[in-house]
């Protein structure tokens, strides 16, 4: 009876993540790494508890590649919890600096009509809140443009800040970038440029589930950054985690060295 409950909870979860890949298809300006996951996992999820339901029995009859096959499920099962550890713990411990000299605010796609997407408008909401109160920090607003965008991202962004009511002469658009290392990169540089000489400190306002890998790679741009988390669609949570893990392995191995 145990197992079977194991089983049929495999089945629960594997249609929970079914659903947030139709409903993040459904929802977002396109079809990414965090649209496929979950639904990915889910059908393994179903087709290994179906397996076992109808079929007990090592699935695997060859005895090595049985362990070798458990070996690395199970590290891939730590490692994914590790991971994901770091990443709440990182959005849950984050605090602005209350001096800095600069916000960064990376893009998260925009509709082909130019609107928002609500994780954007999420991060330019909490920006605002931090602009409103720090008068002298100017704003990098950091994103190119999407295959599916009508521009770039940080035109939308500009725009919808100005809207709000910060001075057009406080935002920096950065237009160029296509990830979190080149929003930083780009952003350093152009902080090198128009600000010769002047402490690189930064508050970076992006989604909590992307904190952890942005001050990460602002630091290895030479950015001090502190960082405040702005809040996750609900809809879009199980997606954004599970891709920010893929992302996280990614910087440690090919952004870091």
């Amino acid at each position: 009876m145990p197992k079977k409950i194991f089983y049929f909870t495999l089945i629960f979860l594997g249609a929970l993540g079914i659903a947030a890949s139709l409903n993040s298809a459904l929802m977002s300006t396109g079809v990414g790494l965090g649209t496929v996951l979950p639904g990915a996992a889910g059908v393994v999820f179903i087709a290994y508890a179906l397996v076992r339901l109808l079929r007990p029995g090592n699935i695997i009859r060859i005895k090595p590649l049985r362990i070798a096959v458990t070996t690395a499920v199970v590290l891939g099962i730590i490692s994914f919890a590790a991971v994901e550890a770091v990443i709440v713990a990182a959005e849950n411990t984050c605090a602005p600096d209350e001096n800095a000299n600069f916000v960064i605010v990376p893009g998260a796609g925009i509709f082909p009509d130019g609107r928002l997407t609500l994780t954007l408008k999420n991060r330019l909401d909490t920006a605002y809140d931090y602009l409103a109160a720090h008068e002298y920090a100017a704003c990098f607003v950091s994103g190119g443009k999407g295959e599916n965008e009508p521009y770039p991202e940080s035109r939308a962004m500009k725009e919808y800040l100005v809207s709000r009511g910060v001075p057009a002469s406080r935002i920096i658009e950065e237009s160029a970038s296509e990830s979190t290392l080149q929003n930083m990169e780009f952003c350093s540089a152009i902080m090198d440029e128009r600000f010769p000489g002047t402490d690189k400190s930064a508050v970076i306002v992006t989604s909590g589930f992307h904190v952890f890998r942005a001050r990460l790679l602002a630091r290895k741009c030479g950015i001090e950054a502190s960082a405040i988390a702005a809040p996750t669609p609900w809809y879009l949570v199980i997606n954004n985690y599970m891709r920010e893990y893929v992302g996280v392995l990614h910087t440690s191995i090919f952004e870091l060295s």
